[in-house]
Formats: structure tokens, sequence, C-alpha cells
């Protein structure tokens, strides 16, 4: 298989391993698409791209990119009604929590892989139309690889 998915899959491995304050199965999918109704929090792991750049002269490092998407339906609010804030906290603290995890070292399911950054943000469009929790998570994970 290739790198940019044995590293997606180590990160749904990490995601389902993990005891969260609000409880979710990650799946893999090389789409950003999520399965049943929205009011199940649903976390999806997308391999989204890979830079390969000079690092020293006999070393390459690549970086791969890894989308984790992140959504709820908040139930019980009427057209118009803004979300508050006990609605959406806990999910932005899974966020977080999330973004936390994978700044160690190591990415335990694959070792050669290292943290390098992090970006997240929240889908506000979709809240505010849809009351539907929104937000992707953008990972890099860096690996040297001999040339």
């Amino acid at each position: 298989m290739a790198e940019l998915t044995d590293i997606a899959d180590a990160v749904v491995a990490e995601l389902n391993a993990e005891d969260w304050d609000l409880d979710f199965t990650a799946v893999r999918r090389n789409l950003p698409w999520f399965d049943g109704p929205p009011t199940d929090l649903q976390v999806v792991v997308v391999p989204r791209g890979r830079e390969k750049t000079l690092h020293s002269r006999s070393e390459n490092e690549v970086v791969y990119t890894i989308e984790i998407g992140v959504r709820q339906q908040l139930t019980g609010l009427k057209a118009g009604q803004a979300a508050s804030n006990t609605d959406t906290d806990p999910l932005i603290g899974l966020l977080q929590d999330i973004d936390d995890h994978f700044d160690a070292a190591q990415l335990a399911g694959y070792t050669a892989a290292r943290w390098q950054s992090t970006e997240w943000a929240i889908h506000d469009e979709l809240l505010r139309e849809n009351h539907l929790f929104a937000a992707t998570l953008t990972v890099a994970f860096r690996v040297l690889k001999t040339r």
C-alpha cells in the first residue's frame, strides 16, 4: 500500500484506541464522505496529499497531509435559532484534544512519521444555516527518506 494510506490508517487506529470525552468510531475514506445520520458524532480520516523536498544530500523530506473531518447535527434547534455554546463547546474541545494528541514525537502505528503541524477550522456556514457542526483538522506528518 501507499505510505499516505498507511499513515491515514495509523491515524484511524490511534483515534479509535483513545478514550475521548465524546464517543465516536473513526473511519478512513478516500473522499470526505460521511455515512449515516449526522445526529451521531462522525469522524472521517482522509489521506489528502504528499509533498517531497530535498532535506540533505542523502535524504528527502516527505510531508503527508491527512484530513480529519468531524461532524454532528445539533438537534432541538428551530430554524434561525443560533446554536448555544453548550452545544458546541464539547465538540470544539474534542478538536483541541485530537490536535494535542498528534503533536507527540511519533505516530504509534507508523513510527517513521513525525508530527509536523496541525491546522483546523470550523465550518461556521454549516452551523449557521443547517445546525450542523462540521470541522476539518489538517495534520501533516514528516518522513525522512533515503535518496
